[in-house]
């Protein structure tokens, strides 16, 4: 994140023509409009499905909740397509915790670079 930031920052830097070089974007750029927090829909043992950065589709799984004993007691899907920004960090959940956090990119944006 460090790297990240301290490149972010000389990219800044250059655009306002205060340095003469900066380090090129590693990621294509997306710009998104909104997000949306997928919640359990049952307490159990979560199982992610995703990892951060991934693109999802709607109505894709991305994570799937068990009990005690490995009996599978729900899902939690995507309820739009877009890039996994968060997710939790904790292998416990409870009806209604906020699982998996979605990021709609702006599709009349798209993509830059």
């Amino acid at each position: 994140a460090i790297v990240a930031g301290t490149e972010g920052v000389l990219r800044v830097l250059a655009a306002k023509e205060l340095i003469d070089e900066a380090p090129a974007p590693r990621y294509d750029t997306r710009l998104v409009r909104g997000s949306r927090w997928m919640r359990a829909s049952r307490s159990g043992i979560l199982h992610l499905d995703v990892a951060l950065g991934d693109d999802v589709k709607e109505d894709q799984d991305l994570a799937t909740i068990f009990d005690p004993f490995g009996k599978r007691l729900g899902g939690i899907r995507s309820r739009a397509a877009g890039i996994v920004i968060g997710h939790s960090q904790r292998p416990l959940v409870n009806r209604g915790d906020a699982v998996v956090h979605v990021a709609a990119p702006d599709t009349a944006a798209g993509r830059t670079g």
